[in-house]
């Protein structure tokens, strides 16, 4: 009875898999590690790799998740981590053969289309640490970026982030009592009015006031590309299976002496649960695997709060958005250089 029970609900209500990486233990040059998965409905999990890494090779146990990851014996100069998928399927073990299946598969087949039975694969992202002897152990400059620094709440921490980036590129931190009062007076890139459903084409003010309202993102770097500081800002969106890349892409950035911003899900101040915001990436210690930023919405413990890697790169997921802001040497417009100028010009 328990059994025809589970492929009853596996045909007409079944529940996803889950899947979250496990641990790691490096050695040798390669890694292994385990998942954690849940069936969810009863029936044995197969697990199966989904993206492959980049700069490495993977052995997988379809029966328990445990993989050894082994890198190339040449990596690319700016190589920092691998990333590669693990699907968990809770189907497989559900798989009925012969005359039995085709009527399995075609009464799943509409309990699907009518959304009373759901998917039977999950995957996990995994990243894997590479040690790079092209790469620097530390990238950016923490030790200097992190004193611009500001916090004014949570709810305003995506001002206080680009108003450190202008701080960190101009040499002089802004008022961000300044920024805020700009925000409340100009109109929104991201957030129409809407009117019973419709869109008015009309657009609400970026912040209407604290402990009512967050600031977006999008328009927190559009305050700073129009900041009149001569800053440019430029946003780049990576698929889920080129982590690497983003990564690689945000420590160019840092070597460049750019102001790196990223939105992460994380705990903020007061809240465990997952929250999406803007913070500074000032540096990288590829020794330690730790990400170094300024993050306003864990107030005063926000100034350079270390992550480590992995938990940076699971919050940035799943299109790793990486906004870099720039500004060309104030020389060449005339004006003197500040000190930020002749660090950048170092």
């Amino acid at each position: 009875m328990q059994a025809l029970m589970r492929q009853l609900n596996y045909i007409f209500a079944n529940r996803a898999p889950s899947i979250e990486s496990g641990t790691q233990t490096p050695g040798g040059g390669a890694v292994s590690g385990t998942v954690v998965g849940k069936s969810n409905n009863g029936f044995t999990l197969k697990y199966s790799i989904g993206d492959q890494p980049s700069n490495g090779s993977v052995v997988l146990d379809p029966v328990t998740g445990a993989y050894t990851y082994t890198p190339n014996s040449t990596l690319p100069a700016g190589a920092i981590m691998d990333e590669f998928t693990i699907v968990a399927d809770n189907g497989s073990a559900a798989k009925l053969h012969g005359p039995l299946g085709a009527v399995q598969n075609a009464l799943r087949s509409i309990a699907v289309q009518l959304g009373t039975s759901g998917i039977t694969t999950a995957d996990a992202a995994i990243y894997v640490d590479l040690d790079n002897p092209a790469v620097p152990t530390i990238i950016g400059n923490p030790d200097v970026t992190k004193q611009y620094w500001v916090t004014d709440g949570v709810q305003t921490s995506g001002l206080a982030a680009v108003v450190m980036a202008a701080g960190q590129l101009t040499g002089t931190m802004p008022d961000i009592a300044d920024w805020i009062a700009k925000a409340k007076i100009t109109d929104s890139v991201d957030r129409q009015l809407f009117v019973n459903g419709f869109a008015t084409g009309r657009y609400r003010k970026m912040y209407l006031d604290n402990g009512t309202d967050w600031v977006w993102t999008g328009d927190a770097l559009e305050l700073l590309s129009t900041s009149g500081n001569g800053i440019n800002v430029s946003t780049t969106y990576f698929p889920k299976s080129k982590a690497d890349v983003a990564l690689t892409n945000m420590a160019s950035a840092l070597t460049a002496g750019s102001a790196v911003l990223v939105s992460i899900n994380a705990p903020i101040l007061g809240n465990t649960a997952p929250t999406n915001h803007l913070v500074v990436v000032l540096g990288m210690n590829t020794q330690t695997d730790q990400i170094f930023l300024n993050d306003a919405a864990w107030g005063a413990d926000g100034q350079n709060r270390a992550m480590s890697l992995t938990d940076f790169m699971k919050a940035w997921e799943p299109n790793y958005p990486l906004g870099i802001a720039t500004r060309p040497l104030a020389a060449a417009a005339g004006q003197p250089l500040t000190q930020a100028d002749l660090a950048l010009a170092a």
